[in-house]
């Protein structure tokens, strides 16, 4: 068996090597894809956040005389184009049936990735009562 002394010159010798710099190389890379991700995704991700939130203001306020499908389409492309969601108008139904107000909403964002894009796609579906 070897003696504690020989132990810690053993390990002595492997950290001076440097053989602990592969975990903190790990790590940064790691880090660095995480930030990478989170700048790519998170304005997409509060552009959508903010339109389906439109949307959802929009279908609450139908009931409302001037809030006829007509004007929520033309709000919800004008937000769409605002918010630089690739939005078409045939990819936005708007229709009433008794005392509801439907929206839906299907359209792809690619997000670039440096390497590759990656299509994500959206779907949003609003049901509100009209009162």
């Amino acid at each position: 068996f070897a003696r504690p002394a020989d132990r810690e010159a053993v390990m002595g010798n492997s950290r001076q090597r440097g053989a602990e710099n592969l975990g903190c190389i790990i790590g940064l890379a790691i880090l660095a894809i995480v930030l990478v991700l989170g700048v790519k995704f998170l304005p997409l991700r509060l552009a959508v956040a903010e339109f389906e939130d439109r949307c959802a203001e929009l279908a609450e306020q139908a009931s409302l005389p001037r809030y006829d499908d007509k004007y929520i389409r033309e709000q919800l492309l004008f937000e769409a184009q605002n918010q630089h969601l690739p939005l078409k108008p045939e990819a936005l139904k708007i229709w009433r049936s008794g005392q509801e107000i439907f929206i839906e909403a299907n359209y792809v964002v690619k997000v670039d990735l440096l390497v590759t894009t990656y299509d994500w796609p959206v779907e949003h579906k609003i049901n509100r009562t009209l009162f």
